[in-house]
Parts: structure tokens; sequence; C-alpha cells
């Protein structure tokens, strides 16, 4: 959602009852606004969200791919929790509600809905939904114990998650030697098969990383250059103003101004979305919110067309090039994109609770079928792992460009965290952590490496990110020690 940490919602631990008397909502502009959100969000009828989404919340209620992106939120949060019922007003402000919800699959929620003026009429400034459950003190790393002694302590939490639901693999690399590999749950439910330590997971945006670094060998080949314009490799863009005016640089940065493709139409044609170009067609067409190079907004369209970029400049199809220069000098073998099917030997199928009932439901439907320059390949922790030692040793592009990949460009958090060139850039005590997470509905996967001592941690789930949250604190926190 729009100004946001808006979680998608799939999936809480912690439950309740939700069979109890609506709480009343203050008489102020945030509480008459946020009974507008609460309405629709009951209602599930598309219209009547689109029509609150153009009137209150999207920042620009002309960017259609703003609208559309903000509008599926809404549905997504209708679809996975049902009927949603206030328990409770935590605090209460003219501008600003805190409150507790309840789902009518019982699942607890804690939501922040804050409001501002726009001359005589009110509008939305904020939201941020999330599942209200404190962490388990019992995942919180122990001190004082080896390596070996954390392994065990790591696969008995594990195991423990499992038993509650996990379903995922996990690696921890501390230093650069593995310590832990471990796999839970259930990878397809079709056949029962279980994940392993093999089983190829999706991986949603974090094959980002990929094009990015296609890019980086480009610019350090000189075929690309960060400060020319889009409309140098891409002459033929459809919207030329904006291919003049908008860099390799911003793409990469995510502050070109391009959105999302996740529309309408992305949902008519997902079946036939097997190439990068096939993708141009759902976003090139949608007005640019705000001057390219202004300010950060997270775009998977903006990633398409680096793929259109890197397939130009290279002569390969993106899929190629990134098997050719990227999987292979890594020895990433059980990397890759799906078939035509969607479908990959030895891949775990995405699954979520959705509904008042908790229903396990498979993400084939939804997910992106080939995958690609955006994200949505698959890979295994075994890979991943090579490719953050084969990032680190130079083999992919030379450390002063992953340095340069790799310092915050689009600083969205603070000075020092943010995001760079296709990758996420933190300090965890003192210390620069860098990588990619992906989420969507039925998966959730995180990559963290420390330069400094070569340590990594992966997570890849075939189950949603707020399922698998506790666990990726877990293996973030021992990776990055």
């Amino acid at each position: 959602m729009t100004r946001s940490v808006l979680t998608s919602l799939l999936l809480a631990a912690a439950t309740t009852s939700a069979a109890q008397a609506p709480v009343a909502i203050p008489d102020s502009p945030a509480g008459r606004l946020y009974r507008e959100w609460l309405r629709v969000v009951n209602s599930g009828d598309r219209d009547a969200i689109r029509d609150y989404v153009i009137r209150y919340e999207a920042r620009d209620p002309a960017d259609t791919a703003e609208v559309q992106e903000t509008v599926e939120t809404i549905l997504r949060i209708h679809r996975t929790e049902g009927a949603l019922v206030v328990s409770a007003v935590l605090s209460a402000e003219p501008e600003a509600l805190m409150l507790a919800l309840a789902g009518a699959n019982g699942r607890r929620l804690r939501m922040r809905y804050e409001v501002e003026r726009h001359g005589d009429a009110w509008r939305v400034a904020d939201v941020g939904i999330r599942p209200d459950a404190p962490r388990d003190p019992r995942d919180s790393v122990p001190a004082g114990r080896d390596r070996a002694a954390l392994a065990q302590w790591l696969d008995e939490r594990l195991t423990a998650k499992a038993a509650e639901g996990f379903s995922g693999a996990v690696i921890v690399a501390p230093g650069g030697t593995v310590t832990f590999r471990g796999a839970y749950g259930i990878a397809d439910r079709r056949t029962g098969a279980a994940n392993t330590p093999d089983t190829r997971f999706t991986l949603a945006s974090m094959g980002k990383m990929f094009t990015a670094l296609a890019i980086a060998q480009l610019v350090e080949q000189g075929k690309v250059h960060l400060d020319s314009p889009l409309v140098r490799y891409l002459p033929d863009y459809p919207n030329r103003d904006f291919a003049g005016r908008a860099t390799v640089r911003m793409l990469l940065s995510h502050t070109s101004g391009l959105g999302s493709y996740w529309n309408a139409l992305y949902e008519e044609r997902r079946a036939t979305l097997t190439t990068v170009a096939s993708h141009l067609p759902l976003f090139a067409a949608d007005p640019i919110p705000f001057p390219p190079g202004t300010r950060f907004r997270y775009s998977n369209a903006g990633y398409q067309v680096l793929g259109l970029i890197i397939e130009r400049v290279s002569g390969q199809t993106y899929y190629d090039y990134v098997r050719d220069h990227i999987f292979a000098p890594a020895g990433m073998t059980a990397t890759g994109y799906y078939d035509a099917n969607g479908e990959v030997a030895g891949g775990a199928v995405g699954y979520s609770r959705q509904g008042p009932n908790g229903a396990w439901q498979d993400n084939l439907g939804g997910r992106e079928v080939r995958g690609g320059p955006a994200g949505g390949g698959y890979s295994t922790v075994e890979d991943l792992l090579r490719f953050a030692r084969a990032l680190l040793d130079g083999k992919i592009v030379r450390r002063q460009t992953l340095d340069l990949w790799t310092t915050v460009h689009s600083d969205s958090r603070g000075e020092r965290d943010g995001y760079g060139f296709g990758f996420g850039i933190e300090y965890v005590e003192g210390r620069k952590v860098f990588g990619h997470s992906g989420g969507a509905p039925g998966m959730a996967t995180n990559l963290w490496i420390v330069p400094a001592d070569g340590s990594v941690g992966v997570v890849l789930a075939n189950l949603d990110p707020t399922v698998v949250s506790p666990v990726i604190a877990m293996v973030k926190e021992l990776a990055t020690k």
C-alpha cells in the first residue's frame, strides 16, 4: 500500500476468537476514513476498493499502476483474512489510529492508520498492518555456545517450527564455513515429497540480484553506462519522454518512477508471459508519478526493463545470458527459470492458508509462470551459497564493482541502510551485510552475505513470509553476528 510497510498478511502465527462485538471507531478524521477502509476490505468488491483507493489512499490517483497495486493488496487481505473485526483501539489521535484486529480465520493483527489534510479533504498518509504475535523467547539465539551447539539449537527450533507448519531449507555458514544445513516440511502436497537441501524453491525478488550483476558485467565491459538514458539502449521504448530521462542507474536503484506490473492485464495474460518483452505492454503506458531520479519506488517493472537492456546489448536472451555469465561461473547447476507450465523437476510448490477456514492453497495459478529479470526463478540453498562465495571471490564481477553495487544509492530507511543496485544493504553491529529477500503468496526467501568475513545465511521456504519470519530472524542473527 502507499507509503506503508504493509505485509501481505497471508498467514500469521497467533490466533484468537474473532466472534466478538465490534469496537466503536472514533469519530475523527482518521476514524472516518478508517471506517471506509474496513467497509471496502470486508466487502471484497473490486470496484468499491478501487473507488476508495482513488479517493483516499493513492498518492497519485492518476497513477494506474499504484492504484492497481493497492487494490490487489487490499483484495489479498480480504481473501486471506475474511471479514475483519476491530477488537481494540490501542491508541487514538485525530490523525492516527493504532488498532487490534481479528480476522474471520481467528488470526490477530495490528494495524496503524494515519491521515493528513490535503486542502479541504483528508487522505491516507500511511498504513501498516502486521501479525500481532510477539517473538517467542525460545527463538532468541543463546549466548555462550560454540558453533556445534548453536547448530544443534537451531535444528531443535526448526524441528519445532516444522511441527507448527514451517516448510523450507536453511544454510548457515559463519565465516564462510557451513555449520548448519537442514530442510523441513513438505515440498509438494500433491505427492507428499519432503523438502531437502536440494529442493528448488521459487526465489521471488531475490532474482533481481542476477539482473543487477548482469548489468554490472556489461558496465565493466563498457557496453552499458550507468548514467546513459534508457533510450540509448531501447530506442523503440514506447514512452519516449521517460526513456530520454530515466537512466540505467535509476532503474537499478528503484528511482526511475516505474512501479509494478501486477495488474488486471497481468492476470489476463499471465500464462503467456514467458519472455521479457511480453511484460512490456503491462506497464509501458502507465503514468510516471514523479520526475525520474527524485525518489525511491520499488519497481518490478524497472527490472524487466533492465532485462530488455541485457538482451539488446548482449545479443542473448535474458535467460541464456544469466545462465552463461552468472550461474555457470558460480557453479549454480540447480538454478534457473521454470518451463512453460511453471514447473521444474525437484521443485517446491508454494502454499498459503487462505480464507476464513484456513484451507491450504497452492500458488501455481498466481505466481510468475517462468520468472525473469524482476525475480521468480528457482534455486537451492546450496546454489545460493555457491553464488555468495563466487561473488566474494570475484568470479562474477570485480570486487570494486561489487562494492559499488552494494553501496546505498536509494536511501529509504537511514543514512547507512537502504538499497544499492540490486542488493539491500544494512549494518549489523557495525558490519556491512548485503543480499536480498523475496516474498509473495507461498514463497519467502532471504540471503545475507557479510563481506568482512564471508559469512552467509540462506532461508528458502514455500510458505508465506509472515509464517517464515521467526525462522528468518533466527538465521539472520546466526549468520550476521
